[in-house]
């Protein structure tokens, strides 16, 4: 990727994460039936012609539905060293994503709450999660049949889950630090490990 590319998918980036950030606080303000995709844009500081190039719906905008996500995470795992472990992979894998929502746990807390509000978006935001697990396991080492990389993907996606909401709730404002964070996964990992899986070769951010 050339500098130019790399600028210019930094900018989509910022793009989709500001149009997602907006619609949360919006609808958490006023209601979903109350918000609309022109004032999305209009609060995201870009056209309503421009919301439609990252999401077709309102309800996309607000789960954040992003359809490079999954294969960002597949190229992420498919990068690590080879020598690591399926469970250590996942884990260095998900522990960048659970860092960065983390440090934003007051716009985490909205989405919550959003969603608790309106459980279709929920329903939406497991969809997404679904596809990111199925790229993981396909992209985990074929030695483990299909069945089994599925099955350590989905607990994987679990682990973060709940990680994320330990997180909110142990720092409301948003003050864990990276390593606080790291500990949290990799107590959490190191929990939730397969028996039927090797140990660990490494751990992130240690």
């Amino acid at each position: 990727m050339t500098a130019c590319e790399g600028r210019r998918e930094e900018n989509k980036r910022r793009t989709r994460a500001a149009l997602h950030e907006a619609a949360i606080r919006l609808v958490a303000e006023r209601g979903l039936d109350e918000v609309t995709t022109a004032q999305i844009a209009e609060a995201a500081e870009v056209s309503p012609r421009t919301f439609f190039n990252y999401f077709p719906t309102k309800d996309d905008a607000l789960t954040g539905a992003d359809p490079d996500r999954a294969a960002a995470a597949a190229e992420k795992l498919r990068s690590l060293p080879e020598h690591l472990d399926p469970w250590t992979m996942l884990e260095h894998t998900v522990t960048d994503y659970v860092i960065n929502l983390s440090q934003r746990s007051e716009l985490w807390q909205l989405r919550r709450e959003v969603f608790r509000r309106y459980p279709h978006l929920m329903s939406a935001s497991f969809g997404h999660n679904r596809e990111i697990e199925e790229a993981l396991a396909e992209a985990l080492n074929p030695r483990y049949d299909l069945t089994q990389r599925r099955l350590i993907a989905a607990l994987a996606m679990r682990v973060a889950g709940i990680s994320i909401t330990q997180l909110i709730a142990e720092n409301p404002a948003g003050t864990a630090n990276r390593q606080a964070v790291a500990k949290a996964l990799a107590d959490n990992f190191e929990f939730a490990r397969p028996s039927g899986l090797p140990r660990r070769d490494d751990a992130p951010y240690e």
